[in-house]
């Protein structure tokens, strides 16, 4: 079933639906410019992750709460679980497999907290997945943008939200790319949220070298 056919079911948007939808886009599309503008501002990663967890968990408790929401609506739901997950993970092993070809060569040692990114990183891969899937771009699927249309800008805010690394930002357009086409086609972001993470965790481990957890404990370097 494809996300179109899905977006079908769904009953018409009424008046008030339609403004909290296009607000949430608004915000999205202000937390990714606010990002651009200050990220070299920020120097206390760790916070600044905390916070974006804690608020974002306490908006969708108080939409899904007082606004009428469901979980569903932003794409936490049990429906089509199974075939998202198995492409997810079809995804992974093909990033998996990639970053171990990029890999081998260089005879580099895998970082030693390699292991714990890949525990945790899965849990700010949901969150950007949230926020990019399910309060973006389903937002424009449930208003009524094309799939196509719909896809290709949440791949660009995507790509975006990673400036100005310019190869995070060509991986992060690929990555988003898939995922968003995932998301269309099942309207599920824990798959994708989950994958996000764990090909985050390989991309930058194996391919590009870099360790994201000395940006939040940069201390321990």
């Amino acid at each position: 079933m494809s996300g179109q056919a899905l977006l079908r079911e769904d009953p018409p948007p009424t008046a008030a639906d339609q403004t909290a939808r296009i607000a949430e886009l608004v915000a999205v599309i202000a937390i990714v410019a606010g990002h651009f503008a200050f990220r070299a501002a920020i120097e206390d990663r760790w916070s600044f992750i905390a916070s974006a967890l804690a608020l974002g968990a306490v908006y969708l408790a108080v939409s899904v709460a007082r606004a009428g929401r469901t979980l569903a609506s932003y794409g936490i739901t049990s429906a089509n679980l199974g075939a998202s997950a198995t492409w997810s993970s079809c995804v992974v092993a093909v990033v998996l497999s990639a970053g171990v070809v990029v890999a081998a060569p260089t005879h580099r040692p895998v970082p030693l907290d390699f292991w714990l990114l890949l525990a945790v990183y899965p849990v700010w891969g949901f969150a950007q997945q949230f926020l990019f899937q399910g309060l973006f771009h389903a937002n424009l699927l449930r208003l009524g943008v094309p799939a196509s249309w719909s896809i290709g800008a949440t791949t660009l805010l995507f790509a975006l939200a990673h400036h100005p690394g310019s190869r995070l930002m060509y991986l992060s357009a690929a990555g988003g790319l898939v995922f968003s086409v995932l998301f269309a086609r099942f309207r599920n972001v824990v798959p994708v949220g989950i994958a996000h993470g764990l090909c985050g965790a390989i991309v930058y481990s194996l391919i590009l070298h870099r360790d994201p957890l000395l940006r939040l404990f940069p201390t321990a370097a």
